[in-house]
């Protein structure tokens, strides 16, 4: 089957946006923390970031396997991870942004509701960029707009056999 990476980044971002964040609270929170109430809340910075990097973690491992089979792309988890790191801080940074403009945007019209309604509309578009930016960093590792494997974690196997081939 061949679908664009896009879509299988959407994909892969739904299943291990819920698996890992599943995995995460239930897993990997109690390996590095003791995870009572009272340590939740006053290490909610160490919490927020173990979960967001196990939830990266865990959809670049499902982007990875999903690849090959739907999108005919072969990267490496490196390349995954990175990927996924980058499209997530997209949207995260982009929805912090938007909610101090809203909030500064309250402040200054004396208590109106400023942006509030228009950031369900952002926060869908910053999730379509942060998919974008995925599926960039992975079609220019993989080979489609940078011209090469240079980005790919996939191996210098990988590597040769193209530069063969191209080469022949």
């Amino acid at each position: 089957m061949k679908i664009p990476v896009w879509a299988t980044v959407f994909i892969s971002g739904l299943v291990g946006g819920w698996i890992g964040g599943v995995v995460s609270s239930a897993f990997a929170l109690p390996l590095f923390m003791s995870t009572s109430p009272r340590s939740l809340a006053a290490h909610w910075m160490l919490v927020v970031l173990l979960a967001g990097v196990f939830q990266a973690a865990v959809t670049a491992a499902v982007l990875l396997v999903l690849l090959p089979p739907l999108s005919n792309v072969r990267v490496g988890f490196e390349t995954t991870f990175i990927a996924v790191l980058a499209g997530d801080a997209v949207t995260v940074v982009g929805t912090l942004l938007l909610l101090h403009a809203t909030i500064q945007s309250n402040l200054a019209s004396g208590g109106g509701v400023g942006l509030a309604p228009a950031l369900g509309l952002f926060s869908f578009g910053l999730m379509v960029v942060g998919i974008v930016v995925t599926s960039t960093i992975i079609g220019s590792a993989e080979g489609g707009v940078s011209g090469g494997d240079r980005l790919s974690g996939y191996g210098g196997q990988a590597y040769f056999d193209e530069y063969r081939k191209d080469n022949s």
